[in-house]
């Protein structure tokens, strides 16, 4: 099932009970106990690298669907274009955001800082779309895109799961799913991206979304990403998940669901002790733990001589 969904309505109360590829990249990587309080918890409030990228995927949809910049400028205002906007007077420049001045002006002016960006972010955002235009392969990859799609399931492996794609292509015989990903100065640059994805999970979430789209919609789905740097000249490259890549994750998210069914069903949210295993009277075995061998190998420099 689709639906066309604003980014807070898909992550809205509404469709909570539906678990997500976030919600199962924890699960398969933290203890169910962390999970649950996970859950629970107000999500705290975007930082500036999270803030960009959402502005990245919005200007990158605009160019996509609508040919221009006219998407994008019905979400997002120009900070400098605000009347009585704070200016640094020793760069010429609007205040960070997240400084006194400017968090008082936006308290004033009642305006969400997500939905502004300076005159320079903006720019930015042009340069690497046309970094990014300049490849007559990665137009071809992206035509015909739609973008910030969302799907739901109401029964995958007996669980309710939902999925946001950030570029869907769907041809005669198969489905081509796109994740943008952006890298700064302090991040792995595109080359290195191969290991972002381990450190990330961002396998599970590749297997995710193409085993989902699979049942929904009966297609055969390739996963891919497009990974671009934040600063000049805007490198970028593409990487498609192999299908053993994809097989490792639907492995991994699958083991995940079979703790999250019985987490459910028995109320029981463990923390680390289960991953230790059982005895044949299903009570978990003690772990023991040891000094490492370097430790008590050295001891015996530290006799005492009476």
């Amino acid at each position: 099932m689709e639906e066309k969904l604003t980014n807070a309505e898909y992550h809205g109360s509404e469709y909570r009970d539906y678990l997500s590829s976030s919600d199962i990249k924890v699960l398969a990587e933290k203890p169910p106990a962390y999970f649950r309080w996970y859950r629970e918890q107000q999500k705290e409030p975007p930082t500036a690298a999270m803030i960009f990228g959402s502005q990245y995927h919005a200007y990158m949809q605009s160019a996509i669907e609508a040919g221009d910049e006219s998407l994008f400028e019905n979400e997002y205002r120009i900070l400098e274009d605000i009347p009585g906007c704070p200016i640094n007077p020793t760069t010429g420049r609007p205040y960070g955001s997240d400084t006194k001045k400017m968090q008082e002006f936006f308290a004033c002016a009642e305006i969400i800082p997500e939905q502004l960006l300076s005159a320079d972010s903006l720019q930015q955002l042009r340069d690497m779309k046309k970094a990014l235009w300049s490849d007559i392969e990665i137009r071809r990859l992206i035509h015909g895109a739609k973008c910030e799609q969302s799907f739901f399931n109401e029964n995958f492996s007996g669980i309710k799961t939902k999925y946001r794609t950030d570029l869907r292509i769907e041809k005669k015989i198969k489905v081509l799913i796109g994740d943008w990903k952006t890298c700064g100065e302090n991040e792995p640059h595109p080359a290195e991206f191969p290991k972002t994805i381990i450190k990330r999970l961002y396998h599970i979430s590749g297997a995710w979304y193409a085993d989902n789209d699979r049942e929904l919609n009966g297609k055969e789905v390739e996963f891919f990403w497009i990974v671009q740097e934040k600063t000049p000249p805007y490198g970028y490259e593409v990487y498609f998940a192999s299908p053993q890549m994809l097989a490792c994750g639907t492995y991994q998210y699958q083991q995940a669901i079979d703790v999250y069914k019985y987490c459910t069903e028995t109320g029981e949210w463990p923390s680390y002790k289960i991953y230790r295993p059982k005895s044949e009277t299903g009570k978990r075995f003690i772990q023991y733990i040891d000094l490492p061998a370097w430790y008590t190998g050295q001891l015996e420099k530290y006799q005492i001589i009476l």
